[in-house]
């Protein structure tokens, strides 16, 4: 009881989520009551989140999947946990299952748009053009609420034209999205350096092909 009570008191008023992960995580195991146990490790998981602690928020993440009588909001945004922390750890397979389970139990929230948009990239990161292409063209229809997510996805459409040599194409969709879009300033200006590596690309005749260490398009002599 004091585990939990310390873990409100730093979730909820101080905003301290390292230290609220730590009574939640001492509080679990004690648990007398379901109703603590299930506090515990849904509060124990969303610290880790909060606290960017991507080593604790996969096992509290699965921890809190034990909880059979949870609602299907609390189980999506468990897989959504589940399949951040596997994305960190570039455990891809893995990750794409669990966004796709995240989605399946939640309506249109900024959680599932962010899935939709990572299941693209996960495709996009293991080399699977095609099948990137064919999410991130469905997901300009699903994400259309989240304009972020709808931005970003743009951006990988760009990505993946650039790969293909088709940098017509990646030039449009990005001037498209430049006069469009006027949200999240980083958002902006990644749209804008990879415009002028794309425009650097066509005047030199050459080619963009990704960076497997950095995941950014590098420019390759020679078409």
């Amino acid at each position: 009881n004091a585990n939990i009570l310390a873990g409100r008191i730093c979730y909820h008023v101080t905003k301290d989520y390292k230290k609220a992960l730590k009574h939640f995580k001492a509080a679990e195991p004690l648990s007398s009551t379901a109703e603590n146990r299930n506090e515990s490790r849904l509060y124990g998981m969303r610290s880790a989140y909060l606290a960017n602690d991507m080593t604790a928020l996969g096992p509290m993440a699965e921890n809190f999947l034990k909880e059979t009588a949870a609602s299907a909001q609390d189980k999506a945004e468990a897989y959504y946990c589940l399949a951040k922390s596997q994305f960190a750890a570039k455990q891809y397979d893995s990750s794409r299952k669990n966004f796709e389970d995240a989605i399946k139990l939640v309506g249109d929230d900024i959680r599932a748009s962010e899935s939709r948009y990572r299941i693209a990239q996960i495709h996009y990161l293991q080399r699977k053009l095609e099948k990137a292409m064919e999410i991130a063209s469905q997901n300009n229809k699903q994400l259309g609420n989240h304009h972020d997510w709808l931005a970003r996805n743009f951006i990988l459409i760009s990505d993946i034209y650039a790969e293909q040599g088709n940098l017509d194409a990646a030039k449009g969709t990005l001037e498209s999205l430049l006069k469009n879009y006027n949200g999240d300033p980083e958002i902006v200006k990644e749209a804008k350096t990879k415009l002028e590596n794309i425009k650097k690309a066509k005047s030199s005749n050459s080619r963009l092909k990704m960076n497997d260490e950095s995941g950014e398009l590098e420019m390759i002599e020679g078409k």
